[in-house]
C-alpha cells in the first residue's frame, strides 16, 4: 500500500529509476499447486512476455521480491542475473521442488 501512495512512484514508465516486480511466489505455488519447474516456466514468461521495459536496461533496474527462504526461478542466473533482490535469506536455499524440505 505504501508503494501505491508515495510520492516516488511514477505512472511514466520513462521516469522510474526502478521497477518493483513484487511475487509471492510460496502463495501461487500452494494455491495453485504448483512445483519448481511450472514456476521456473512462470517466471521465464514473466520475464520474456510481460515485463515491456526489461530489456532497456538489461534487466538492471528491475527489483525482484524473493518473499520466502528458496529461490522459486531455478534458472534465474539466466534471465536475471543482473537484477536487483530483496530476500527473507540472505543466502537462499537452491531447491530443485518446493517439496523438497
Amino acid at each position: 500500500q505504501f508503494m501505491l501512495h508515495s510520492s516516488c512512484r511514477t505512472e511514466n514508465p520513462a521516469e522510474a529509476d526502478f521497477f518493483y516486480v513484487p511475487i509471492y511466489a510460496s502463495c501461487v505455488m500452494s494455491k495453485k499447486n504448483k512445483y519448481a519447474p511450472e514456476m521456473d516456466a512462470w517466471y521465464t514468461k514473466l520475464v520474456t512476455e510481460k515485463l515491456p521495459y526489461f530489456d532497456d536496461q538489461g534487466g538492471r533496474d528491475h527489483i525482484f521480491l524473493w518473499s520466502s527462504e528458496t529461490y522459486s526461478f531455478p534458472s534465474w542466473s539466466d534471465y536475471i542475473a543482473d537484477s536487483l533482490f530483496l530476500s527473507v535469506e540472505s543466502v537462499p536455499i537452491h531447491c530443485s521442488d518446493f517439496d523438497a524440505f
